[in-house]
């Protein structure tokens, strides 16, 4: 399923929506809490700054009235009131420091008493909201003379509901608060005693101008923390139905929008299974609908080019086979029947030769032109392939012909050059050796035409290259006066003849073996017949080119001269 486009594709929108969402949801109670927050502290401030004022004028009406003295007003003497026997028994697990928290006490001067009928009610007017948790006047010392009804039940010995319920005529000190006198309100976040968070707001209360004490009120922040966190379970609720809601959209929606492209996938993979005549119809003007176009317009045009490659290839195999054909002659035109004349024991001879295509420009030749003289040839036509083969018979011919008329061998090159180089359009031409061997004397006569210099000697003296004159390769120019040369060949000396895809053979990092490599490795050679020499010659090439492609022909023709043993 998750293979699918479409899929996928929902799926990451829905990913990006549900962040989006759960981004939205957490800023709107993240502000809506913030505004709940900001709404507390205003109401909280209105309503010490209200109950400081009321508090301040009830105790300016209380001197004004003569019921108690300015001094006696400010007079925070206080009597402790002596707990009952029963409530200190039942309080006998308690620490002390505990105990002396809930101690109750009166103003020396009865004014608490006073005032117990005088501000409850007052006070109990702010618990009409429900956040409130109490709204109390404070001397400086903390002491509450009156504290809220909920708050002003009897001790009852059970310490933790006494602490809870029983809060009036206590001392709750809070010296920031008590040294107030300029600021119109002070904020307090805080734990009560009885483990709740509060936030107390208080606002200093003055009579006759002088500093008395605070009015404090308390708001539970459980309370707010629940409104909070009931609003974050609507919001939640609420943004998941509506994410429920836009995923079945989103599906629905990409379903019907990837229907085109569906149709498209289908269309392709009939047409990877090899329909290639099956038209994808997509009815869209969008990029969808462009790529089916393209799609049908590759697919006829492939079509139309495997029709064109089967005919193409078709041709080709006629022509690999004609090539294999030609190169089957070709190769019969060779000598390659191994000894070629094994009643005449007075030479040893072997050759081979590998095309870098399928058919050679390379080619050697050996035959008797009487029954002393053994002619030997090899030949390095230019270029490769099928122009290089027809050249190569052409030579071949003419210098077979021409060697058997019992011509010199300048002569013979010089009627072979003339008659290459007529009418050559093309300006091939072709390197050559020709050598011919008196069995009897061992005197070996040779024109060399532009060709590589042949390797003679024996394993007693060691090879050199024989010193030829270069002359020019056959079919460049008309006329063209070959010298001919001499040498003598002792018994078992060998002649080594090659074409440059020996000396020019390139391994795979680029370097070449040239002419000295070729030199060592015949030195090194064992003192063995013909095939040896060819055979080993052609396994060091190839351990030297290695898997690097072959890049011209190879021929090799090697001659042992035993005499007449």
């Amino acid at each position: 399923m998750f293979k699918k486009l479409s899929f996928r594709l929902s799926f990451v929108l829905i990913i990006i929506l549900g962040v989006i969402v759960t981004i939205f949801t957490t800023y709107l109670v993240n502000d809506r809490s913030k505004q709940m927050k900001e709404m507390i502290l205003k109401k909280g401030i209105a309503a010490a700054q209200t109950g400081a004022k009321i508090m301040g004028e009830i105790l300016d009406n209380v001197v004004e009235n003569e019921i108690f003295t300015e001094q006696e007003l400010f007079d925070y003497t206080l009597v402790p009131i002596p707990l009952d026997r029963s409530i200190i028994a039942s309080y006998r697990k308690i620490p002390l420091n505990k105990i002396n928290d809930i101690q109750k006490y009166h103003y020396k001067t009865g004014l608490d008493k006073y005032l117990d009928t005088l501000i409850v009610s007052i006070q109990d007017e702010f618990f009409k909201d429900p956040q409130l948790i109490f709204a109390v006047l404070c001397d400086n010392n903390g002491y509450t003379p009156s504290h809220n009804t909920i708050y002003n039940k009897n001790l009852t010995g059970n310490y933790e509901k006494d602490n809870e319920e029983s809060r009036s005529k206590r001392v709750f000190y809070d010296n920031k608060v008590a040294e107030n006198t300029v600021k119109p309100y002070m904020l307090e976040v805080y734990q009560r005693d009885t483990g709740e968070e509060m936030w107390k707001i208080s606002s200093p209360v003055f009579v006759k101008n002088k500093h008395w004490g605070s009015f404090r009120i308390g708001f539970s922040m459980k309370k707010t923390e629940e409104a909070i966190n009931d609003l974050a379970k609507r919001l939640i609720i609420m943004m998941a139905v509506m994410l429920l809601i836009t995923v079945i959209v989103i599906n629905r929606a990409t379903a019907y929008m990837m229907k085109p492209l569906n149709n498209l996938n289908n269309g392709v993979d009939r047409v990877s299974k090899g329909d290639l005549s099956f038209k994808i119809i997509v009815k869209t003007d969008d990029e969808i609908g462009d790529l089916a176009k393209a799609f049908n317009k590759m697919t006829s045009d492939l079509n139309e080019y495997i029709e064109n490659l089967q005919k193409t290839t078709a041709i080709k195999e006629r022509i690999q086979s004609e090539l294999n054909v030609g190169k089957d002659i070709q190769k019969r035109m060779l000598p390659h029947v191994f000894p070629p004349f094994p009643h005449r024991n007075e030479i040893d001879i072997y050759a081979i030769m590998e095309p870098a295509k399928e058919v050679a420009g390379d080619f050697y030749d050996f035959f008797f032109i009487d029954e002393d003289n053994f002619c030997f040839i090899i030949s390095d036509v230019s270029g490769k392939g099928v122009p290089s083969a027809l050249f190569m018979v052409i030579t071949k011919t003419l210098l077979k012909t021409e060697s058997q008329r019992a011509y010199a061998l300048e002569k013979v090159a010089y009627n072979v050059n003339n008659a290459l180089s007529k009418d050559n359009e093309t300006a091939m031409f072709a390197t050559m050796f020709i050598g011919v061997l008196n069995l009897k004397t061992g005197i070996l006569q040779f024109v060399n035409a532009g060709h590589n210099p042949p390797i003679t000697g024996n394993d007693e003296i060691g090879y050199t290259y024989l010193n030829v004159n270069q002359n020019i390769a056959l079919g460049i120019l008309e006329n063209f006066k070959f010298k001919a040369e001499e040498k003598i060949i002792n018994v078992k000396d060998k002649i080594l003849l090659y074409t440059d895809g020996i000396t020019e053979a390139f391994d795979e990092k680029g370097k070449i073996f040239s002419d000295e490599s070729l030199l060592a490795v015949v030195n090194n050679m064992k003192d063995e017949g013909s095939e040896y020499f060819v055979k080993k010659i052609r396994k060091e090439i190839k351990n030297f080119t290695k898997d690097a492609e072959q890049s011209d022909d190879i021929t090799i023709l090697a001659i042992t001269y035993n005499g007449n043993e």
